[in-house]
């Protein structure tokens, strides 16, 4: 079975912590594989290495990319007991600078404290991102996510994409994702003040919108 503990395009939902533990041990009961897709949600985004480890369980498989540079898949021993290692050309590349990249991320994430700065800034931006719900609860529907893996979902994608299109014009990026939700995913290395001016200009648009 194939699983996100958090969903990437399907609009930044995290699971159930007691979906993603039925699951692994529905998966262990069987004995077929449960794979973790950490594609979006890997690599320090929700404040831990990897989003299953908010959830107290391991998986068989699991897949990485984009921000690891190379495309990845990492297997338990049952699964793939010959493999020795291999250069890929899967997403995001796959040769040897690729790989070089991929591990001086993983070596600034360290040196950085990235994964607690996503944690903390993460608190602190659902903190402020409900605050607007509460403020504007005609236009905001939900707040919801880990870390700096969040989702600001609205009552239309029309709604959405207004938003989105005028926070553009104003200098600050965003995509959507499900049907009518803003991704909130800054760089880990973001701090509370910077937060602040992207939140300035998301009130903007909630105003003029």
């Amino acid at each position: 079975m194939l699983v996100e503990c958090v969903q990437g395009e399907g609009g930044y939902r995290p699971a159930g912590r007691k979906f993603i533990k039925t699951v692994s041990k529905v998966s262990k009961k069987y004995g077929f594989p449960l794979i973790i897709d950490e594609i979006q949600s890997g690599l320090g985004r929700t404040g831990k290495w990897w989003s299953f480890q908010h959830y107290g369980i391991t998986p068989d498989i699991m897949t990485s990319a984009k921000s690891l540079q190379v495309g990845a898949t990492v297997a338990s021993n049952k699964y793939d007991p010959n493999e020795s290692g291999a250069v890929s050309s899967t997403w995001g590349g796959g040769h040897r600078i690729d790989m070089a990249v991929g591990l001086k991320m993983i070596e600034v994430i360290e040196k950085e404290k990235l994964l607690k700065n996503a944690e903390i800034v993460g608190k602190y931006t659902m903190k402020k991102l409900n605050e607007l719900k509460e403020k504007y609860p005609t236009k905001i529907s939900d707040i919801r996510g880990i870390g700096l893996m969040i989702g600001m979902e609205f009552f239309s994608k029309k709604y959405r994409d207004l938003v989105e299109l005028n926070a553009f014009r104003c200098g600050l990026l965003t995509m959507g994702c499900g049907v009518k939700t803003l991704r909130i995913a800054p760089p880990l290395i973001i701090n509370k003040d910077e937060i602040g001016q992207g939140l300035d200009v998301i009130e903007f648009c909630l105003k003029r919108c």
